[in-house]
């Protein structure tokens, strides 16, 4: 009976593995794919005929990351540089919450 603790206890560990955080290179990857499908998005609503002017992340900062209470992820303050069509270059700071799936985090409205 005392060896029950010992046999859960690598378990718990992946458990723990498997519910951490987003690390910054993880909200960089997320925030990206959400950035071309926006450049994607625009493309299409002009048919491909234009070369539309597209959004360029040049960076993420992760400021902090908390598990969200009411629905799945993390919910996480970043920085954003970003480069936006017709406004140029900005550094913002954002709250969005992200989602672990079988093809990494994702970023969702918060």
């Amino acid at each position: 009976m005392k060896l029950l603790p010992f046999s859960i206890l690598p378990a718990l560990l992946l458990l723990a593995a498997c519910s951490s955080e987003p690390s910054q290179a993880d909200l960089q990857a997320a925030v990206q794919k959400a950035v071309d499908r926006q450049n994607e998005s625009m493309q299409n609503m002009v048919g491909g005929v234009l070369d539309m002017p597209k959004f360029a992340l040049n960076g993420v900062e992760k400021l902090s990351c908390t598990s969200s209470r009411d629905k799945p992820g993390y919910v996480c303050d970043i920085r954003l540089d970003i480069t936006r069509p017709l406004v140029g270059r900005t550094v913002d700071q954002a709250t969005a919450r992200f989602i672990k799936t079988d093809q990494g985090w994702e970023q969702m409205e918060p």
